[in-house]
């Protein structure tokens, strides 16, 4: 039996966050480059806290497969091929979550793409 699959990701949440919890939210829309890697700075984690990332979605609009990575004060924390026509990153309700630690810069970063695509993205979180 076929199954048509709904041609969107569902966010899940367990409601609310909690006491000293600061819910992060990251969208957008980017143009690759064609000569030079593009980092997206998704932000710089408040003194004494931890950012934990729950949920990421990461598309691009083309056939080309790139290394996309989440990198915390330059060190990868997160990576995986993303091919924009059959193969975005969905990762909703992700139970191990990368994270990163007090005062370090969190991006997003794609390499030097053909043609230049436009990437897609949504990472979701919590500070805490």
């Amino acid at each position: 039996m076929a199954t048509n699959w709904p041609l969107y990701t569902q966010r899940f949440s367990a409601g609310a966050g909690a006491l000293g919890q600061a819910l992060k939210t990251y969208a957008g829309k980017q143009a690759l480059s064609a000569v030079g890697v593009t980092s997206i700075p998704l932000e710089t984690v408040t003194a004494g806290k931890t950012f934990f990332i729950t949920d990421i979605y990461i598309s691009h609009d083309s056939a080309l497969v790139l290394d996309a990575q989440i990198t915390a004060a330059g060190t990868r924390i997160f990576g995986g091929p993303c091919k924009g026509d059959t193969a975005p990153i969905q990762m909703p309700g992700m139970e191990t979550q990368p994270s990163a630690s007090s005062g370090q810069a969190v991006a997003l970063v794609l390499p030097i793409a053909a043609g230049p695509p436009n990437v897609y993205f949504y990472i979701a979180g919590y500070e805490q």
